[in-house]
C-alpha cells in the first residue's frame, strides 16, 4: 500500500532447501540428501514460488525491484562462492539469479550481480557478496569488485549514496559480517568514505543498507559527535525464530533495534546540493506488516538525519 521509487531485497529472497527441507549442505550426508541446489528447475521453481507470492507479485507490479543474493538464494546455508563442496556452483546459481530479477549487471566476469542505478538525487550501489566470497582467504567481494565499487562511489556525483549489502559492515565481529570475514576489504572502504586517516574520496552522504542477522537496527559512525555514515539493518525474522541477538557490539553506535518482523524504509528529501554540502533530510524507519511505524518502548525506530550537518533527530 506504500508507493516507493524502488525496493531493494537484501538476500534470502527465498530458501534453496533439500529433500527434508533443511539448507545444511546435503554433500556432508553422503550426497543422498538430493537438494535444490543439486537441479536447475528446482531452482527456478523455488524462486518462482517466492517471487508468486499474492505480496511479492502486488509489490513487483507497481515498485521498481532490485536484489542482491546471500547464502540462501546462492546455494546452501553460508555457502560462498569459492566453497570446494561439491554442489551445482556459483555459475548455475548466477543464471538463475539473473533470469529470476533481470538488472544493468556491471561484472566484468559476466556472473556478478553487482549494479548501480540512480533515482533523482540517490545512486543506489547493489554489492554481490557471494559470488567472490572465500572464507579462508578473507574475502567478501573480490578484487574486481572492490576496485569497481570505490572507483563508483568516488566518481558518483549523487548527493545521497546508498551502499547496499547483504551481511552487516560496521562493528558486528561474527561469521556473516565484513568485519569478521572481510576486513581488508572494510578497512578500504572505510578509508574512502573519510572513516580512516584521510579525508575519504566520496562525496555526499552515505547510508549503508545491510540485511541477514534477522533484526532491524539503525547503527551510526563514528559514535561521537555528527556521524559521517548510518548503517540501517532490515531483515525479517522467518516464523519459528527467535532472531539473532542484538548486542551493541560498540559502545555508544546503537541509536534502536528491535526483534520483530518488519521492513525497512528510507525516505530522502535533498532541497539542494553544492559541492560536498547536501541540505535535505534522510529519515530511516521501520515498520511492521500493517504499515505501522515500530517502537522500542515508547521510542519510535525513526530517526531523521539532517544531511548538511549530520546531527540526527526523531
Amino acid at each position: 500500500e506504500r508507493r516507493a521509487d524502488a525496493a531493494i531485497l537484501l538476500g534470502d529472497n527465498c530458501y534453496y532447501v533439500n529433500r527434508l527441507g533443511s539448507s545444511s549442505n546435503s554433500v556432508w550426508l553422503g550426497g543422498w540428501l538430493r537438494a535444490d541446489w543439486d537441479d536447475p528447475r528446482r531452482m527456478l521453481l523455488r524462486q518462482l514460488a517466492a517471487r508468486n507470492l499474492p505480496q511479492l507479485a502486488a509489490l513487483s507490479r507497481t515498485t521498481n525491484m532490485h536484489a542482491t543474493w546471500d547464502d540462501h538464494d546462492f546455494g546452501f546455508n553460508n555457502s560462498a562462492g569459492h566453497d570446494t563442496n561439491k554442489w551445482v556452483g556459483r555459475e548455475l546459481a548466477s543464471m538463475i539469479f539473473r533470469a529470476m530479477w533481470p538488472g544493468p549487471y556491471a561484472a566484468e566476469d559476466g556472473r556478478s550481480i553487482y549494479h548501480t542505478f540512480r533515482t533523482g538525487p540517490v545512486e543506489v550501489f547493489i554489492t554481490d557478496t557471494r559470488y567472490e566470497k572465500n572464507h579462508r582467504a578473507r574475502v567478501t567481494l573480490g578484487e574486481v569488485q572492490l576496485r569497481w565499487l570505490l572507483e563508483r562511489l568516488a566518481a558518483s556525483d549523487a548527493p545521497v549514496k546508498i551502499l547496499v549489502v547483504s551481511s552487516q559492515f560496521l562493528y558486528r565481529p561474527r561469521p556473516e559480517s565484513f568485519l569478521a570475514e572481510a576486513p581488508a576489504e572494510r578497512l578500504a572502504i572505510l578509508e574512502a568514505l573519510g572513516l580512516g586517516s584521510s579525508p575519504g574520496t566520496v562525496r555526499g552522504r552515505v547510508l549503508l543498507v545491510a540485511g541477514a542477522v534477522h533484526h532491524s537496527e539503525l547503527l551510526r559512525a563514528p559514535t561521537t559527535g555528527a556521524p559521517k555514515i548510518l548503517e540501517v539493518t532490515s531483515s525479517s525474522i522467518r516464523t519459528g525464530e527467535s532472531g539473532s541477538s542484538m548486542t551493541e557490539w560498540e559502545p555508544g553506535s546503537q541509536l534502536w533495534a528491535v526483534q520483530r518482523d518488519a521492513f525497512g524504509v528510507v525516505s530522502v528529501d535533498v532541497r539542494g546540493w553544492s559541492g560536498d554540502t547536501v541540505d535535505g533530510t534522510i529519515t530511516i524507519e521501520a515498520r511492521d506488516a500493517a504499515g505501522e511505524l515500530l517502537k522500542v518502548g515508547d521510542r519510535p525506530c525513526r530517526t531523521v538525519w539532517q544531511l548538511a550537518d549530520g546531527t540526527l533527530g526523531s
